[in-house]
């Protein structure tokens, strides 16, 4: 994460100056979450290219010595800033918010993953078609998320982070969503065109006996059929004779 002691953006830049004023404002309301590099950090980047990095970093624990470190650097820039005061105090006597909101979003992805299992008709092969596309929406819209708050924050700062992070999170899970659906689609779509490959389907399709070569066949083993049949009467007839006498 990178911090600043003086606007690093282009001397007399408007939309420079604008940026640096949002990323002051940002990092005294939101020390804990610029300390952690959470969502904060990336709303109120000092310059675009922050902006646009700043989703993929690695989050820091709170309470651990990056982020004691990270508060402690924002306390330096506005020493008179009580807010930051008390978290760096809590921060360093290892006082700290249980991450109920982290725990209840994980049970919330699982439980979204889970659901379908219980609730989509058909076999398990449906249930866990169900299943793994909604695994994808989740990944997709996470992925989404990131991407379109740093975009939106490097063009339009804190509002656009905000609108970039909700269009992001639709686009992303839709698109992984629906492209999860397409495969199984396809997937499918082979294995009905190799099952229809192999399936001999007399009873529906009978060209094979039309043909003249069959129909020859089929009076050959009438005729033969018939033969036998002869033979067996007039056995039986001998071996009725032979009883009567």
């Amino acid at each position: 994460m990178n911090w600043y002691d003086s606007n690093p953006n282009k001397s007399g830049s408007l939309i420079g100056n604008a940026r640096w004023s949002a990323h002051q404002f940002g990092r005294q309301h939101f020390a804990g979450s610029f300390a952690k590099g959470g969502f904060a950090s990336t709303a109120f980047a000092a310059t675009s290219t922050d902006a646009l990095v700043s989703p993929w970093r690695r989050k820091n624990k709170p309470g651990s010595q990056q982020y004691i470190d990270n508060l402690r650097k924002i306390q330096s820039a506005h020493p008179g800033n009580k807010k930051i005061a008390k978290s760096l105090t809590k921060a360093e006597q290892g006082v700290q918010k249980a991450g109920w909101k982290g725990k209840l979003l994980g049970v919330g992805m699982v439980a979204t993953v889970a659901l379908p299992m219980f609730t989509t008709p058909g076999s398990m092969y449906d249930k866990t078609k169900a299943s793994v596309s909604m695994l994808g929406w989740d990944i997709g819209a996470a992925v989404g998320m990131k991407l379109g708050a740093g975009v939106g924050a490097a063009i339009g700062g804190p509002v656009g982070a905000v609108l970039g992070a909700g269009a992001g999170y639709l686009a992303g899970g839709l698109t992984v969503s629906l492209g999860i659906d397409k495969a199984f689609n396809a997937a499918d779509a082979a294995i009905d065109r190799e099952r229809n490959k192999r399936q001999m389907n007399w009873v529906g399709n009978q060209a094979a006996f039309m043909t003249q070569g069959a129909h020859t066949m089929r009076q050959q083993s009438l005729q033969a059929m018939n033969r036998g049949m002869m033979s067996a009467r007039s056995m039986l007839g001998r071996e009725g004779m032979m009883l009567h006498q």
